[in-house]
């Protein structure tokens, strides 16, 4: 699941319909094919601030939509064919990126399960359905989550990385990163997120997990990207708790993950730094 912490960064779901749809259109136009381009990774390429997705270069969209008007039955689904082909290229770069490490059974699966993507009323209701327990309040920091397949609030300028985040749960050892627990099992699939789109770097969504991607990053220096990747797809751990125990002393793979799911990834990165 993936959560967002403070303020809110929602946009104006009519707005965000009313951009993409004006990029389709213009694509339309100027005859660019699905395979050729104008998908929606750029359309909110044109939507965001300057940034590197990827190897792909965005721009500011340098004029505005005025028309103020309730979107067609023709431009949602317009919408809904542009989600669905970020939905398949994302998969496409997880693969690219993560592809020797992923259960060939568990890919296939996933190439044939579409994600779901919500409007802000839409997800909320999603989330009171599938986690009851959850309050009104915890529901307002949640953008996507994974339960058989990914779930995703599109009325977000962060949709690429929150779907990147959700397939990768899907792909995982057990579609929570295990055999890891909740907030380490979390920071590997933000940090493995951000290998896929990025950091997006929009202006007041902060990043997603800080502090545990941090102590991933510093495990990642230690012992390379392929001993994670392999723990976290394989669930096979051996590698990386005997790299960091060789290095750190006996039981320092255990401590790791035990102070990051407590919380407290300050004695986390202290082991990291400094040893048992």
């Amino acid at each position: 699941m993936f959560n967002t912490p403070c303020c809110n960064p929602l946009i104006s779901r009519r707005r965000f319909l009313r951009v993409v749809v004006a990029v389709v259109t213009a694509s339309a136009i100027s005859s660019m094919s699905m395979a050729h381009g104008g998908l929606l990774g750029d359309a909110l390429g044109r939507v965001l601030r300057k940034r590197v997705i990827g190897r792909e270069k965005a721009s500011l969209m340098s004029r505005t939509v005025v028309a103020k008007r309730t979107l067609t039955q023709a431009e949602k689904q317009a919408l809904q064919r542009e989600l669905l082909e970020l939905d398949r290229r994302t998969l496409a770069r997880i693969e690219t990126k993560y592809g020797q490490y992923i259960d060939p059974a568990r890919l296939s699966a996933a190439k044939n399960c579409k994600s779901c993507f919500l409007d802000k009323r839409q997800y909320d209701e999603h989330l009171k359905r599938a986690y009851p327990e959850l309050s009104a309040k915890e529901r307002t920091g949640i953008v996507g989550d994974y339960l058989k397949r990914p779930y995703v609030n599109h009325n977000r300028t962060d949709v690429p990385s929150t779907l990147a985040h959700e397939r990768l749960h899907q792909l995982s050892s057990n579609g929570r990163g295990a055999p890891f627990g909740g907030r380490f099992g979390e920071g590997i699939t933000e940090h493995f997120a951000n290998r896929i789109y990025g950091n997006l770097g929009i202006r007041g969504i902060p990043p997603a997990y800080p502090a545990e991607r941090r102590v991933i990053q510093m495990i990642e220096a230690r012992v390379g990207e392929g001993p994670i990747a392999q723990a976290y797809f394989r669930g096979d751990t051996r590698s990386m708790q005997q790299a960091l125990d060789r290095q750190l002393g006996p039981g320092a793979f255990d401590t790791v993950i035990r102070y990051t799911e407590r919380g407290r990834t300050d004695l986390a990165e202290r082991v990291l730094r400094h040893g048992l």
